[in-house]
């Protein structure tokens, strides 16, 4: 089970909403009267948005699929010539304009989302989410199946309500494998390392434009880990990528699988995610806030849930690993509705509530 994080923590993870990305690895060439393409390729508010893909796909409809519905792979392949002739396509034009305004507008609206509107003084109280997994779009092979989907749904309607979270995750090189036959019948697997350049994913910089990176002491050793993120529409989420060069070579690898069946790095993965302090990836770059903070841990490896020693500030502390209905009713915020393990019976100690939450 992942180790909740402390409320100074949480709130400091908060911060990378203010903190710029870097700029665009790939440098694509897009005509001016299209240059928000890029914008689009790096939220994946697209992916949930009803026409979405429609930008992408009229542009090449062949090379949409080919490259599987990835834009940043998409725009690196298009052929200029593809991205002139919508230039001048009306029809195109109104689509393009129309997902634009309405992301523009998406985006600036943060203010007059549900949460804000209607827990003014829980604004400031950041919520930090913690998985081992999330499944946001196939462009982004992060995931195994149901928990990395639900981790990725929370995410999606965190950004629709306006919520303040921030995501805590592993960006897996070699996520999935590829299968053949061999000459004499025998099944492989080769497990081909991603190409950053064709995930929608960003290195998270600090105020010198360095790597954010994260340590953690292990049994004789320190892991490193670097930081990337990813944008799901309001909200960022952070993933760790230990392929550093300041690891050892074992150490390098462990973030490359999910859910490896080595059980020393399936823990080692788990020390990382769950005591790693995340607060090192913004250490003095914002204020604190002064209000409680609510953590959320999801995880595939507990069998229960278990809450952390109380700190010294009230912390709502929520265990996602069940299904949806395992997550309390924040919009009421009430004791009645306490957090649950699989089986569906309440887990003591795993709620606790903030003053003036009732």
């Amino acid at each position: 089970m992942m180790g909740c994080a402390s409320p100074s923590t949480a709130r400091r993870l908060h911060a990378p909403m203010e903190i710029p990305a870097a700029p665009n690895p790939n440098g694509f060439r897009l005509p001016t009267r299209l240059r928000r393409l890029h914008d689009l390729a790096y939220n994946l508010w697209w992916t949930w948005y009803g026409g979405g893909d429609r930008v992408f796909r009229w542009i090449d409809a062949e090379r949409w699929e080919s490259t599987g519905h990835n834009p940043v792979t998409f725009l690196r392949q298009v052929p200029r010539q593809a991205l002139q002739a919508a230039t001048r396509n009306p029809i195109y034009l109104d689509q393009y304009d129309s997902v634009v305004g309405a992301f523009d507008g998406y985006m600036a609206a943060a203010g007059r989302a549900w949460y804000p509107l209607t827990h003014p003084e829980r604004v400031e109280s950041p919520i930090a989410y913690f998985s081992t997994e999330f499944g946001l779009h196939e462009s982004l092979p992060i995931y195994a199946g149901g928990l990395g989907v639900l981790s990725g749904d929370h995410l999606k309607e965190a950004s629709d309500l306006g919520m303040p979270l921030v995501a805590l995750g592993f960006l897996y090189t070699q996520g999935y494998f590829r299968q053949h036959i061999t000459e004499d019948g025998w099944q492989e697997a080769d497990y081909p390392p991603l190409n950053f350049d064709d995930l929608p994913v960003l290195p998270a910089l600090d105020q010198q434009d360095e790597p954010l990176t994260v340590s953690v002491d292990l049994p004789g050793r320190v892991v490193h880990a670097r930081l990337w993120r990813v944008q799901i529409g309001r909200v960022p989420l952070y993933l760790l990528d230990s392929n550093v060069a300041d690891n050892l070579p074992a150490d390098r690898e462990l973030t490359a699988h999910l859910y490896t069946s080595d059980l020393e790095a399936r823990l080692a993965q788990e020390v990382l995610l769950g005591a790693a302090e995340p607060a090192q990836i913004l250490q003095g770059q914002v204020q604190t806030a002064a209000a409680p903070v609510l953590v959320a841990r999801h995880d595939a490896s507990a069998s229960a849930p278990r809450a952390s020693a109380a700190p010294a500030e009230p912390v709502v502390s929520l265990v996602t690993d069940g299904p949806p209905g395992a997550v309390p009713d924040l919009r009421g915020c009430s004791p009645a509705r306490p957090a649950r393990t699989r089986s569906g019976r309440p887990a003591a100690a795993a709620t606790s509530l903030a003053p003036g939450c009732a």
